[in-house]
């Protein structure tokens, strides 16, 4: 990508933002931030992990963990709960829907199975909604 005559990477791009994020922080919380745990869509391969993963470190983190966004909901919710079951965690975004099943012990939490669609996401059944809404729409207009 192209800014002001200058050719950045996509992970400097997004180290831009990591940046910012750090700075409202450490500005927030009143200390320095230096380890981050990021979370990524489930559906991420190797390439892209490490692309996040290298946005990380250029940001200034040292990056602990990547960590599917399904699981980091499920840590969010079930840290220092105790439960002991499995549990299924589905992030319908924008662009994708991820799923994690994961297995609560105490507070241990074990990711059984993780997976991910790019084709089936929130814009998608906002699209097939609105469509379903104007079709029948449609058909009231021409019965009366």
């Amino acid at each position: 990508m192209v800014l002001a005559g200058k050719v950045y990477s996509l992970p400097q791009i997004s180290a831009f933002v990591l940046q910012h994020c750090k700075r409202v922080a450490e500005a927030t919380l009143g200390q320095e931030i230096t380890e981050a745990i990021i979370s990524v869509p489930a559906y991420y391969n190797d390439n892209q992990r490490n692309a996040v993963k290298e946005a990380g470190i250029l940001a200034g983190f040292q990056v602990k963990r990547i960590v599917n966004e399904p699981t980091a909901a499920a840590l969010a919710y079930g840290l220092n709960r105790g439960f002991d079951h499995k549990v299924l965690v589905y992030d319908l975004g924008g662009g994708t829907f991820d799923v994690s099943v994961l297995q609560l012990h105490g507070n241990v939490m074990e990711v059984l199975a993780t997976g991910g669609d790019t084709f089936l996401a929130a814009s998608t059944s906002t699209t097939a909604s609105s469509t379903s809404c104007w079709r029948s729409s449609a058909t009231r207009r021409r019965s009366t």
